[in-house]
């Protein structure tokens, strides 16, 4: 339970079933214990859990982070016994084989989105990281369960990043 304005409120639950979301739960929980700054889990498991079901399938956990706030997720991720880094992919560490990728974010202000237009705009401005909420994700396969409590975007700062898919 998360407490705000003195009152407690109780976090969602969404329970996803099947292999391949255990190992991006269990990457989820990684970020969620090991003392990262600020993040959201945005992508396509953010989709999935805003939904409470898989529409997509996926193999990665993507993220967004504020850049400014030292250190970063990926330096405090790297010494991790379960973490792989590989510096050419600089936005990207493997956790427990799952792979998490960071997208570095910071406030802006209107001179510098005024150049930008339509799905460009709507994608800088989302503010996925500042509208993000907590939510607990159970992944169940079997008898192997995965759990983690992470905020993840609201489903309008995803819907207007996704506008900007290829």
């Amino acid at each position: 339970m998360e407490e705000q304005c003195g009152m407690t409120l109780e976090i969602p639950t969404v329970t996803l079933l099947g292999p391949a979301m255990v190992p991006l739960v269990l990457a989820a929980r990684a970020l969620q214990t090991s003392n990262v700054p600020r993040f959201a889990v945005i992508g396509r498991v953010a989709v999935t859990v805003r939904l409470g079901r898989v529409i997509r399938a996926t193999t990665d956990l993507d993220t967004v982070t504020d850049y400014r706030v030292e250190p970063t997720a990926l330096q405090i991720l790297r010494n991790r016994d379960d973490a792989t880094y590989d510096p050419a992919q600089s936005h990207t560490i493997f956790i427990g084989g799952s792979q998490v990728q960071f997208q570095d974010v910071a406030p802006v202000t209107d001179a510098e989105v005024e150049h930008l237009e339509g799905k460009q705009l709507l994608y800088v401005t989302a503010h996925a990281l500042e509208s993000a909420t907590p939510i607990r994700i159970l992944a169940i396969d079997g008898d192997e369960v995965a759990e983690a409590v992470v905020p993840v975007a609201a489903a309008g700062a995803l819907a207007a990043m996704k506008l900007d898919d290829h």
